[in-house]
């Protein structure tokens, strides 16, 4: 007997028939009747009787009594897990400084927000965000002094175990300054910013991008930071290939307008790593909170 078997047993009762139960569970209609087949072995007694002219279901005298005990166990269990997540956040809660190193990007436009959210949560747990430029965020991974990197790199530092990665969408925009002077928008004829090359996967994304597209870009600055990308930008007649979430509202406000694009932009990929030897409760239930929050790709 299992508890996978006991939740679909309890199922098929309360939504009376094995049509709905599967629906429900999102499951098989077979795999469901296999299931109850075994729990009915294991017990030695038929649990349900199936009324075929409306597929309805009743209980049998076993399953009057299964039902019952059912119901016991699954609170039972049901309570079990809420003292134990109550017993992770006091375990977490010991702890008190997470020190996440990250890229411009991620520690102005992600991670604020995500921080305020899981501190509601886990109150007694700080979470300091070091913003940093990519060569000295490389220089902190190979010291060790943190505990979860997010970065735009890829990172191959003895003693960092990578966790999981997230993607950001990319956008092509540019002053509308210069669309009325070049009255064009032939990516050949466009002043790019782009990242310096030492934005690694983001700089090869690009490159690649532009390569794909048979364009060679007409590079008249290299900013790491997305923030003094978009400041420039406003202020002069350039184009550049920058992360969506970093200049909506300005898009919005008719500062910035997007450039067509000859083909669908790649995404930007992060990666998330922590330090072996920092691995911890409060950094693992961060770590998986962050896992949930940026598995879609972030516009």
């Amino acid at each position: 007997m299992t508890l996978h078997q006991l939740v679909i047993f309890r199922t098929i009762v309360e939504k009376g028939s094995f049509i709905r139960a599967a629906e429900h569970l999102k499951i098989s209609q077979p795999a469901i009747s296999t299931q109850l087949k075994l729990l009915e072995h294991e017990l030695g007694h038929a649990m349900i009787k199936r009324k075929p002219a409306t597929g309805k279901v009743e209980l049998t005298p076993a399953g009057e009594i299964t039902y019952k005990a059912t119901i016991r166990i699954l609170e039972e269990v049901e309570q079990l897990m809420d003292e134990l997540k109550f017993l992770n956040k006091i375990r977490v809660n010991r702890q008190q400084l997470i020190k996440v190193i990250c890229d411009d990007l991620t520690g102005t436009y992600i991670l604020p927000n995500l921080v305020a959210e899981f501190r509601r949560d886990f109150p007694n747990v700080n979470i300091r965000i070091i913003c940093t430029a990519i060569p000295t965020a490389e220089r902190m991974l190979h010291e060790e002094t943190y505990d979860l990197a997010l970065l735009p790199v890829d990172i191959n530092t003895p003693r960092c175990v990578q966790e999981f990665t997230y993607t950001i969408n990319l956008t092509a925009v540019t002053n509308p300054k210069l669309l009325e002077q070049c009255k064009s928008n032939n990516w050949h004829d466009l002043p790019f910013i782009l990242p310096p090359p030492d934005n690694t996967l983001l700089r090869r994304r690009v490159e690649a991008y532009f390569k794909k597209i048979g364009v060679t870009p007409n590079i008249v600055m290299e900013l790491g930071s997305p923030e003094l990308a978009r400041r420039t930008l406003i202020n002069e007649p350039f184009a550049t290939i920058i992360f969506k979430i970093v200049i909506q509202e300005d898009l919005k406000a008719g500062l910035l307008v997007e450039l067509p694009v000859p083909e669908k932009l790649p995404v930007a990929i992060h990666k998330v790593v922590y330090k072996q030897s920092q691995s911890n409760d409060h950094t693992r239930a961060f770590i998986n909170f962050l896992r949930e929050k940026l598995t879609v790709c972030i516009d």
